[in-house]
């Protein structure tokens, strides 16, 4: 009898051993299962972010060349005029510099300014950057 009883706490003893691996190996089964989702998730959200920036990115850049574009098609300067007084070109290239920094734009303003004919005898000035084009005309 009393081998018996050794032989079903023995069973038992086994039974609880066999449940408690079970257990372990499920806890350690869902932290893995935890850890691949986190990690998954953050991907997920490093790629979202990624192309969200792109996007803003490609906008900002097709609304820049859109505005250069309009900048370009509508508003050719045919000369700048200071108050109604004639100034030497230097003041006037000044004031045309000063003109396209409002309008956010950079220009070429010659070291020695010329005047061309085919520009009505004036200076012309160059916009700087990715659309190089004619900003305007100075006629001193």
């Amino acid at each position: 009898m009393q081998r018996r009883r050794q032989l079903a706490d023995l069973r038992e003893q086994r039974r609880a051993e066999e449940n408690h691996r079970r257990l372990v190996a499920e806890r350690e089964r869902r932290r893995v299962q935890a850890d691949e989702r986190r990690r998954r998730q953050e991907e997920y959200q490093r790629v979202l972010e990624a192309s969200r920036r792109a996007l803003e990115e490609q906008q900002a850049r097709e609304a820049a060349e859109r505005e250069e574009k309009a900048r370009q098609a509508g508003r050719v300067r045919t000369g700048v005029v200071v108050g109604r007084v004639r100034r030497p070109a230097a003041e006037l290239l000044t004031a045309a510099a000063e003109l396209a920094r409002h309008e956010k734009l950079w220009v070429e303003i010659p070291g020695v300014p010329r005047v061309a004919e085919t520009f009505t005898y004036g200076i012309p000035l160059y916009s700087r950057g990715a659309f190089h084009s004619l900003y305007g005309i100075v006629r001193p």
